[in-house]
């Protein structure tokens, strides 16, 4: 969000202003606010991802935000302007004639949501609903408003955040919620099985050992990792570990849980304690390799440590999949700016 200076200057604001709320107070429906310059700021258009002028129009139960399409202001005389600030007047006169079924229906939703959550008893949360952005020019009689809904849920380092939903009703967002599910009871056990030992966030061995032969040090990557997640998507932080290893390799925190993940070049890839290489290995070696150190299979500095073969299967004749077990170890406590409260 930035100021309307990007597009308007003062005068010209104001000018908008003043004809915005004039022709709201001729209106006369003692919900719909008169707006002041809070209610008008610039934001990408969510249409076209150009920065556009957002009107917020408070009726009390919700408010709705009117977009304006930022072109319409370039090298723009009065004559524009007023009939943009018109537009605007007359949506929220259609939106007073709206706002009952909008209400009942926002209300609806969000009671679908709220039980939604509740039945799943994962510890999500409804914090807000309300109506996405209508473009001006748009009318709203006997339209319907997509909806946007803020759902608290648990992130990968299991603590939580906010997940803006869209959709046009509670059916629709019953559905997104589902698609978290799964994750969520992941987090959400994980988070318990690790209160219960009095630790925040775990590691697994052969992320361990990939950090200490980086020579870095393991707290500080936890703390990297916590602070890198996506505050949009919940989505764990991802480190480079750099030097110190004989190709480049990372490590990811995912579902409360730091793994490595590694390229090796010309031989496979590592992802937690999932080994793909790039070539059939016959099975009578895998089979004899099994409970052996991964060593035995490959020698790579991320699987220097604690890792053994748990299992393994040759794929359609070009790869082999390696299950590998390690130990873990329990990370009492994270300090850092992503420590957050909701």
């Amino acid at each position: 969000m930035t100021n309307t200076s990007e597009l308007l200057t003062a005068a010209q604001m104001q000018r908008m202003i003043d004809r915005v709320a004039d022709g709201i107070r001729a209106i006369g429906h003692p919900d719909i606010k008169v707006p002041n310059t809070s209610s008008f700021c610039v934001e990408r258009d969510r249409f076209n991802r150009a920065p556009g002028l957002i009107v917020s129009i408070d009726v009390g139960d919700f408010v709705l935000p009117l977009a304006v399409g930022g072109s319409r202001f370039r090298n723009c005389q009065d004559a524009e302007l007023d009939a943009a600030a018109d537009e605007i007047v007359q949506r929220a006169a259609e939106l007073a004639r709206m706002k009952d079924r909008w209400a009942r229906r926002f209300a609806a939703t969000r009671e679908v949501l709220e039980a939604k959550v509740a039945r799943d008893g994962l510890g999500m949360e409804v914090r807000g609903l309300w109506p996405m952005s209508k473009r001006v020019n748009d009318s709203l009689i006997d339209a319907d408003a997509e909806m946007e809904a803020d759902i608290i849920m648990l992130d990968d380092a299991l603590r939580p955040y906010t997940r803006r939903l869209h959709a046009w009703s509670g059916r629709k967002f019953q559905g997104q919620i589902n698609g978290y599910v799964p994750e969520q009871k992941r987090r959400l056990r994980a988070l318990e099985r690790l209160r219960e030992r009095g630790a925040v966030l775990e590691i697994d061995g052969i992320a361990k050992g990939a950090i200490v032969t980086a020579q870095r040090d393991v707290n500080e990557v936890a703390v990297a990792l916590v602070a890198n997640c996506d505050e949009d998507t919940g989505q764990g932080g991802f480190v480079t570990l750099g030097s110190g290893q004989a190709d480049g390799a990372a490590v990811c925190l995912r579902d409360g849980r730091i793994l490595a993940s590694v390229s090796m070049p010309s031989v496979g890839r590592l992802y937690g304690t999932e080994l793909v290489l790039d070539q059939a290995i016959p099975e009578t070696v895998v089979s004899a390799l099994i409970g052996e150190p991964a060593t035995k299979l490959i020698d790579h500095p991320a699987l220097r440590g604690t890792a053994v073969i748990a299992a393994a299967n040759v794929v359609r004749g070009t790869r082999t999949d390696v299950k590998l077990r390690t130990d873990r170890h329990d990370i009492q406590h994270v300090e850092c700016e992503a420590d957050r409260e909701m």
